[in-house]
This record gives structure tokens, sequence and C-alpha cells, in this order.
């Protein structure tokens, strides 16, 4: 069985990441009611999705 390419880890992960801080992005409005925790999980899942994106892009 062949392993995983690096760049298809790469774009797992980040996909994983952009899921999981639009998660944390919502429990942090709604469940937390803390500003600057959504603030900062909104910030980190949209930098992880345009990196995702990104990639995906200029993949052959």
């Amino acid at each position: 069985m062949a392993s995983l390419e690096p760049p298809l880890a790469l774009l797992a992960l980040l996909l994983a990441l952009s899921l999981a801080f639009g998660l944390l992005t919502w429990v942090s409005r709604n469940v937390w009611q803390d500003r600057a925790r959504t603030q900062l999980f909104a910030l980190l899942g949209v930098a992880s999705t345009l990196t995702f994106v990104a990639l995906v892009m200029v993949m052959p």
C-alpha cells in the first residue's frame, strides 16, 4: 500500500484545520460568547482555507 504523498497529506491537514477552526469559531461565538476567541479562530480558519485553496490551484 502506497503512503500519502507529502503535498496530499498537507492538503488533508489544511482541510482538517479549516473545518476545525470553523467549528471552533461557531462554538466560541454561540457557546462561550467570547469575541476575542471568535476573531482569532475566524482568522485562523480563513488563513488555513486560503492556503488550502492556493495549494489546490497550483498543484498539477
